[in-house]
């Protein structure tokens, strides 16, 4: 077969190379039998790897230069005759692993015979693999990155068998031929560099062409003298065999066959089977020591890089991210170590760690491979154009006081006080921010942060050898004003020239005065960690570190300055006041957290006023009428100077001058409204004030303010104008003739000026000013210098260029100093100072407006607030020293309460008397009296209740008595008569024995009713009761067998009847005291289970003392018991009552036990319903009333024949004959 045109143009280059030494020390030949010539041009190289371009026909061509992934530096050629097929293949089975598919293809052409058809169909699986070679191919050829204008061809063949792979390699070798052997099809005329396929060992082992395996396993393959090129993708049999054996011991295997295939190559038989039984006698392994051995020699080598980073880690190569580096050279010795927990017996501890030490390990040095790429991007980045860096938009040209400085403090204060209205078109870029109103106040804070920075520069001590500088703005007191300040400051300064060198931006700021504006400079300059120092910024939420982080100040808190005006209130008992509030966040917070404070004081606010320097007269006027309106006296004003001031003046205009004003910090010591005219309706004004502070040097300072020293200087043509009253003409202002003021001579002073403005005597915000600018030098001096442990020195420990203002505001937090007069200057965890106020009254004297201290507001000893007022140097709005009244209602008096007048506040009310049983004295609620007490008619005090029972003293206790002991003393007389008279027909007839119990337990009857009178005490209690039913169950039972004799002594009369012989005297004592006995029976097992006990029943005047009965049960059982015997002794006495006798008993007995069961049936409503002592006297009539029946019933007929008609008691007349 001729080869093409392109094979003869490299042999004419070989030849020429071959003749020409100094070629061949430039080209090294990669040739084969099977491929076309190639050669590696040294001379060329591809500009960004370096790698050497590959030359065919005689041209370099870069579009085959690489194999693998594009620009691998790892695929090398070994040396000159090394062929390129072999340079692959040595480089694959070295490294078991594929860096890509073969990305060189050379052009070729050829045909080959046709393949014998199989006999066999393809499986499912066998079909998959096949169309999974194609699939890569198109991958390949989409992706413009790995083979450049060349397209990746294939040809698929089906091999059967041995036969039919060497007759498709002899096919790739003549080439050229286009048919589908196998019914698939074939795509371009190139000629094949390697083979991927092969489904068993045996066809693996029999071509000596590059061949990627990827099924077959037989060892026999890594022979590289019969098969130089053959690449296995899979593990070999040998190496299964070895990982599958150490898994047989651990079974309860006795014995193990072994049946696998056997390969032959190249006439060389081998079974894999000879591997187990060598394994099963060894030690159970079931990795080889190679893998041991490699890992510690990378182990060996991390650490030699390790070490050799640590010895050379000053060079310019490892001082470039030289900490990720030893991070990353770490981590890879750990992922080296990480393969020995997966060898050796596996355990539970080692199958938990292997895994987790290997995702741990990786994890940690992908991570630090990506902080590296970062960066390397971010480095890379730095370098680009300035297109693509952060540049500044614009600028606002804003007049500022400038002086450089190695570290710049920035400044923000009101020098005016108002921003002119303008209207924003959203078309045009808006006008320049125009201010009014200068403000003498806000221009001296402005100076004494540049008195306290020169001082700080002069001082050896704090910063040496550091110069601070600062760039100071207005705000006008406008928040959006203050926005833009604050973003001027933090960019580049605007007053260097183009050519001078940059100077750093600030590393703090001191603003603001208004909480407003802070609010917008806080929440902007927070999360750049620009730290910001107030003086004047007095809102509470400030204090919030999460909104606020980097947010300080050096004046207290509103949430303090809430608490001593809420103290103040209550010290003077103020409850119905108003309150003014500015419409913005200092007023709004203000008022809530003071109207938070007095609600629990019991203070009400009668309205709250809202006013502001930009409102219109309406608004203002709203408020004044309001005022008028209200019969509030006391009026707490919790607003700015600036918008305060339209409201005083209408004040003032009006007339009203019966209101006393309790004012914030915010104006109580303000220039501007402490004039004669204000004083009119505001004088007697008081409020809460910082401490003062006197710092003669200042005055000096502020005394060589001057126009003329610098005329670029901001403010000072303003300042002269108003202190001077001409202001000095500078290039490019209006002519004289077109100015309002006129134009100073230059002669002007301010040598002999008496103005406030210069009095440092008494500066309180100038105080907060200097205390920030001191505060933030300290933060900077802890940053910049540290101490040497040798020297003991303090020296530069951080570059001044590299300062962070995230670091400032760390030293901020920290810093803790005490300046030159004595005062401690920290902040607390919410960036706030101590508290500390001094009361201020206004006072007028000699015609001017004084601001007198009469108090103080502080922390105590025991670390607890406490206001102190001397009142008797306060003057009121009144001009006398009576304190102002601020209710709504007067104090109720005592003896009543306050009753809500609906749809008005609680501090608006009506009084009326308390109710009985309470009792209104100090407070203006009523209070109820304890139990033991009731109210007097005055309701102011609790006077002792009267204990109620039935005493001895009282009328019906004495009546009871003297009743109960008649009717005793009849009893026992009547006993007495009986016994004289016992044998006397009438007495024998009525039984004598009986009737004489009859009397005795008569008798106990009548005393019984003394046990229920006098005080109860726990013995009583259990005896009354008691003795009562037992007395009367002893008197019932006599009556029952006296009722019982009657009858049987009727039935005794008839003939043949001897029922009267069986019932005599025995049988009478037996039922009486049967009767009696179960009675006593009762009252034991009541006195032992729940006894009555001396109880106490409360009513509203009056506390009854009793007895309580214990058991209910019990009570109603003896009275029971009791009512049964009188029934069944009613019943027998009825059906006896018409005996013939003349003296029959039985009738008396009907009717007495008559009255007993009406007595007793009566007697438990009424002893139910009866209050306090009337029970006990209802139970006594109770039983003097039943005894009195029975007596009088049974006893007064015999008594009459006793004494009245003697001539009757004969046998005969009791016997009933004539």
């Amino acid at each position: 077969m001729t080869d093409p045109l392109p094979n003869r143009s490299c042999r004419r280059m070989l030849q020429a190379a071959e003749r020409s030494p100094r070629r061949l020390q430039t080209l090294s030949r990669l040739s084969h039998a099977q491929c076309e010539p190639a050669f590696i041009c040294e001379e060329h190289r591809v500009p960004v790897a370096n790698l050497p371009i590959l030359v065919f026909s005689g041209k370099c061509q870069t579009s085959c230069t690489v194999l693998g992934c594009k620009h691998n530096p790892h695929l090398w050629t070994s040396g000159p005759h090394t062929t390129l097929m072999e340079s692959v293949s040595d480089h694959l089975s070295r490294h078991m692993h594929i860096c890509g598919l073969l990305e060189v293809i050379l052009q070729g052409s050829g045909s080959a015979p046709p393949a014998p058809p199989c006999t066999k169909d393809a499986g499912a699986i066998t079909i998959q693999e096949d169309w999974m070679v194609l699939f890569p191919r198109e991958e390949i050829n989409r992706n413009s990155e790995l083979v450049l204008a060349v397209t990746l061809g294939y040809n698929v063949y089906s091999i059967c068998g041995r036969d039919n792979l060497l007759r498709a390699v002899l096919e790739h070798l003549k080439g050229g031929e286009q048919r589908e052997p196998t019914g698939l099809r074939s795509c371009g005329r190139s000629r094949v560099l390697a083979l991927v396929g092969h489904s068993s060992s045996g066809l693996g082992s029999s071509s000596h062409w590059l061949q990627m395996i990827h099924i077959c396993t037989c060892a026999c393959l890594r022979d590289r003298d019969v098969n130089p090129r053959a690449i296995l993708l899979r593990a070999e049999s040998s190496h299964c065999a070895q990982n599958l054996a150490p898994m047989l011991p651990l079974t309860c295997w006795s014995r193990v066959d072994v049946v696998c295939g056997t390969c032959i190559p190249e006439g060389k038989a081998e079974d894999a089977s000879n591997y187990i039984p060598h394994i099963l006698q060894s030690s159970h392994r079931c990795v080889s020591y190679g893998w041991v051995e490699e890992g510690l020699l990378l182990t060996a080598l991390f650490w030699l890089m390790i070490y050799t980073s640590r010895s050379h880690r000053d060079t310019l190569v490892l001082r470039a991210n030289r900490k990720l580096s030893f991070l990353l050279l770490i981590t890879q010795t750990l992922c080296s170590l990480s393969p020995l927990t997966a060898i050796g017996r596996p355990s539970e501890w080692s199958c938990m760690l292997r895994h987790t030490a290997f995702g741990i390990t990786f994890v940690l040095c992908i991570s630090c491979v990506l902080g590296k790429t970062i960066v390397v991007l971010m480095a890379f980045r730095a370098t680009l154009p300035a297109m693509f860096a952060c540049e500044l938009l614009g600028r606002f040209d804003m007049p500022s006081l400038f002086k450089a400085g190695d570290v710049m403090i920035g400044g923000i204060f009101p020098v005016f006080n108002k921003q002119e209205d303008s209207s924003a078109s959203f078309v045009k870029e808006p006008d320049k921010v125009k201010c009014a109103g200068f403000d003498l106040r806000a221009f001296r804070w402005t100076q004494v942060m540049m008195f306290a920075i020169d001082e700080i520069n002069k001082d050896s001590s704090l910063l040496p050898n550091v110069s601070l500088g600062y760039r100071i703005l207005d705000s006008c007191a406008s928040p959006t004003n203050t926005l833009r300040a604050a973003l001027t400051l933090v960019s580049s300064p605007e007053e260097i020239e183009p050519t001078a060198p940059c100077l750093p931006t600030i590393s703090a700021l001191i603003a603001e005065s208004g909480s407003s504006q802070s609010l917008a400079v806080a929440g902007t300059l927070g999360p750049f960690r620009v730290p910001m120092v107030s003086y004047f910024s007095t809102c509470a939420c400030l204090s919030d570190k999460g909104k606020y982080p980097t947010f300080f100040r050096t004046i207290p808190s509103d949430y303090h300055q809430a608490k001593a005006l809420a103290a103040l209130v209550k010290h003077f008992g103020w409850t119905w006041i108003g309150a003014i509030q500015s419409d913005n966040d200092y007023g709004r917070n203000g008022v809530q957290a003071f109207t938070e404070e007095v609600k629990k004081l019991g203070v009400c606010i009668a309205f709250v006023g809202t006013v502001l320097r930009t409102y219109p007269s309406s608004k203002i006027l709203d408020v004044v009428d309001m005022i008028k309106q209200s019969t509030v006296q006391v009026i707490l004003s919790f607003v700015p100077e600036g918008d305060l001031y339209p409201l005083m003046r209408e004040v003032v205009r009006q007339n009203i001058t019966h209101i006393q004003w309790i004012a914030s910090e915010a104006w109580i010591t303000a220039a501007r409204p402490s004039t004669p005219e204000i004083y009119s309706s505001f004088g007697g004004a008081i409020g809460f004030v910082v401490r003062k502070m006197a710092i003669p040097k200042l005055r000096h300072f502020l005394m060589g303010i001057s126009p003329y020293t610098d005329r670029k200087a901001a403010f000072v043509r303003d300042f002269w104008e108003k202190m001077v009253g001409c202001r000095p003409l500078s290039a490019g202002e209006p002519s004289v003739s077109e100015r309002s003021s006129k134009t100073c001579t230059g002669a002007e002073t301010l040598v002999d000026s008496q103005d406030l403005f210069f009095n440092v005597t008494q500066l309180r915000v100038s105080y907060n000013v200097y205390k920030a600018v001191y505060a933030v030098a300290h933060a900077l001096h802890h940053l910049i210098f540290c101490k040497t442990e040798r020297e003991g020195t303090m020296r530069p420990c951080v570059n001044l260029s590299q300062i962070q203002p995230n670091e400032v505001s760390d030293q901020l937090k920290t810093v803790h100093f005490i300046n030159q007069f004595g005062e401690a200057v920290f902040f607390d965890e919410n960036g706030d100072p101590p508290a500390s106020y001094d009361v201020i009254n206004w006072q007028l004297r000699a015609g001017q407006v004084q601001h007198v201290t009469v108090g103080q507001f502080g922390l105590a000893a025991n670390q607890a607030y406490k206001l102190s007022i001397q009142e008797d140097s306060i003057v009121w709005r009144t001009g006398k020293l009576v304190i102002p009244v601020a209710v709504c209602s007067q104090i109720c008096p005592v003896g009543t309460r306050k009753a809500q007048i609906k749809g008005k506040s609680v501090c608006c009310f009506d009084c009326i008397p308390c109710a009985d049983g309470t009792i209104a004295n100090a407070t203006a609620d009523c209070s109820p009296c304890p139990q033991e007490y009731w109210s007097n008619d005055g309701r102011d005090q609790c006077i002792l209740k009267t204990v109620e029972f039935l005493s001895y003293h009282e009328p019906m206790g004495i009546a009871l008595t003297m009743v109960s002991l008649l009717g005793a003393c009849l009893s026992f007389a009547t006993m007495l008569v009986f016994i004289h008279y016992k044998e006397t027909p009438v007495v024998k007839a009525s039984n004598s024995e009986l009737s004489s119990l009859l009397l005795f337990s008569l008798f106990l009857c009548f005393l019984c009713p003394l046990t229920f009178i006098g005080r109860p005490t726990a013995w009583t209690c259990m005896l009354r009761h008691t003795t009562f039913g037992v007395t009367f169950a002893l008197c019932i039972s006599c009556m029952l067998g006296k009722t019982i004799v009657v009858v049987t002594a009727f039935r005794a009369t008839l003939p043949g009847n001897s029922v009267a012989g069986k019932f005599g005297p025995s049988q009478q004592r037996i039922i009486v005291c049967s009767c009696t006995v179960v009675q006593i029976f009762i009252c034991v097992l009541w006195l032992n289970l729940n006894p009555p006990y001396r109880d106490f029943r409360y009513s509203h005047w009056k506390i009854v003392l009793e007895c309580n009965t214990g058991s209910e049960t019990a009570f109603y059982a003896v009275l029971g018991y009791i009512g049964i015997l009188a029934g069944i002794c009613l019943v027998l006495a009825f059906l006896a009552r018409k005996l013939p006798d003349n003296f029959n008993e039985a009738k008396f007995i009907t009717f007495s036990m008559l009255i007993f069961c009406a007595v007793w049936i009566t007697f438990i409503p009424a002893y139910v319903s009866s209050p306090g002592k009337f029970t006990v006297a209802v139970e006594i009539f109770a039983i003097l009333s039943s005894a009195f029946g029975l007596l009088i019933c049974i006893f007064a007929p015999k008594c009459y024949i006793l004494f009245i008609k003697p001539e009757k008691n004969t046998k005969k007349h009791v016997m009933g004959r004539n």
